[in-house]
């Protein structure tokens, strides 16, 4: 038995749980990316000068 293999039969009974896991870290990255987007679309416009177009 290889140490990997020894390691993940621990791992086997939380198996659910981690799959859970590694989801919810995927979803909460990719919702971390979005705020510095929105932010440089509302810098791009101020600089462009749309901003009047929001009033």
């Amino acid at each position: 038995m290889t140490a990997i293999q020894w390691f993940f039969s621990f791992l086997k009974k939380y198996r659910l749980n981690l799959i859970i896991a590694l989801v919810l870290v995927t979803i909460s990255s990719g919702l971390t990316i979005i705020n510095p987007y929105i932010s440089g679309i509302i810098v791009d416009d101020v600089i462009k000068g749309d901003i009047r177009s929001y009033y």
